[in-house]
């Protein structure tokens, strides 16, 4: 199971991340930095104090946690090296979702304080940052046979595949770590899997 969340209710109740912990909930956090320009730009206000206090307390928790990240030209772009540092130095955060700003919507209020960055512009920005070619493979993970396209482009990197699993009835994390497939689905008494 996913929770998609801002994540600023965490900061108000901290018992929903044992809850979640408990339930193997993966918290795709909107994440777009460390810094406040970014924040302020695409929501309106400052926030990367409060990210940070969120990101400290889903680690302190261990929650399994997806940063997602609205990328837009001339306003965050400059903070995926920051952020990837961080993807592959925390153990938790098991994915990262880069989505370009679309002018649509609500988005069509950053014209002209933001460019647009399409997925190919997305994916050169991730390279030249540095933190995927000089990167060393911390880990013996391979991407297990059903990673999605977008987990591809990160090469190299801890990498889990997400599908969906029938029998349960909801999303199921797996790896293959040396070689061996570890599937994080619960047993019969609700307790992971040996």
């Amino acid at each position: 199971m996913s929770v998609s969340t801002n994540g600023l209710r965490l900061l108000e109740r901290p018992d929903l991340l044992s809850a979640m912990r408990q339930r193997q909930v993966v918290v795709s956090l909107q994440f777009d930095g460390f810094e406040d320009r970014g924040y302020q730009v695409l929501r309106g206000r400052k926030l990367a104090t409060e990210k940070r206090a969120i990101l400290e307390r889903l680690a302190e928790a261990d929650v399994s946690t997806s940063l997602t990240v609205t990328a837009a030209g001339g306003v965050n772009e400059d903070q995926f090296p920051a952020i990837l540092d961080y993807f592959f130095a925390q153990p938790h955060v098991v994915s990262m979702m880069v989505q370009p700003t679309a002018f649509v919507g609500r988005g069509r209020e950053l014209a002209g304080r933001a460019t647009r960055l399409t997925i190919p512009d997305v994916v050169g920005l991730l390279a030249q940052s540095g933190t995927l070619v000089s990167r060393p493979r911390t880990s013996s993970r391979s991407p297990a046979p059903s990673v999605v396209h977008e987990t591809r482009v990160l090469p190299g990197a801890r990498q889990r595949a997400h599908r969906a699993d029938p029998a349960v009835g909801r999303c199921v994390a797996t790896a293959r770590l040396a070689g061996e497939s570890h599937d994080h689905r619960p047993g019969p008494t609700g307790a992971p899997k040996p």
